[in-house]
């Protein structure tokens, strides 16, 4: 009697974990199949050949096929100059976007590639990476790129850069002012035969960092304006 009522004990555990496992597969497979599904119209956006210092633009689609929510939690850019906004719920079946914005200055002569990772609530793709890319060229040539006020209090402390417009370019600089920089620096714009020849004075007498900006309007719809970046290191 005893081995009867201990094998049924056993038939009914057995039966009631296999049941268990069986509802846990079920309730696993009515998770996935409620869950947002992520999809990128393109992944890659390359811009036309833009002249150094031109903020480059892009909206990402991405939509939402799946039967739940999908969240974009967070948008990672692969450095400052790249920035992003973004669509924070996709409801299913609709969609929403990823804008981009590349800020080309520094980056004449070169390649402009940034990556931007892209996390959501997707289980099949938490991550999804977009990259925004192109040529970047020069509106003129600028030697130094910057200009770098550095010594010791009371002594001269000067600076000159030579601007040089290039003949894909070709420009006039018309008028010029100081940004943050009033009573730090005193500057002069020469124009030579083919050139302009930028000359930055420090002023501070006593030991201060500072930065600022000049800036150089031109008669170049191209590019209205040169910024040149001033910092002084006055020991």
């Amino acid at each position: 009697m005893k081995a009867k009522t201990f094998f049924g004990l056993y038939l009914v555990l057995c039966l009631a974990m296999t049941f268990s496992a069986r509802a846990e597969k079920i309730q696993a497979a009515d998770i996935a199949s409620f869950s947002p599904v992520a999809v990128l119209e393109e992944e890659v956006f390359r811009f036309d050949t833009v002249i150094e210092g031109t903020a480059v633009t892009h909206d990402f689609i991405i939509k939402n096929a799946g039967n739940a929510p999908l969240l974009i939690e967070k948008v990672k850019t692969s450095c400052g100059c790249t920035t992003a906004n973004y669509t924070k719920q996709i409801p299913p079946g609709t969609e929403g976007k990823i804008s981009i914005n590349g800020n080309t200055t520094s980056y004449a002569g070169s390649k402009f590639l940034k990556t931007i990772a892209v996390y959501t609530n997707d289980p099949k793709n938490k991550q999804l990476n977009l990259y925004l890319k192109g040529e970047v060229e020069a509106f003129g040539s600028i030697d130094p790129k910057n200009i770098i006020l550095k010594g010791v209090a009371g002594s001269i402390i000067q600076s000159q850069i030579i601007i040089t417009p290039l003949k894909k370019y070709p420009f006039n600089i018309v008028s010029s002012y100081a940004d943050n920089l009033e009573n730090k620096i005193i500057f002069t714009l020469e124009k030579e035969a083919d050139n302009y020849l930028l000359t930055a004075k420090n002023l501070i007498e006593k030991a201060e960092t500072y930065r600022g900006s000049i800036h150089l309007k031109t008669d170049n719809p191209a590019k209205s304006e040169i910024v040149i970046y001033v910092t002084g290191f006055i020991k």
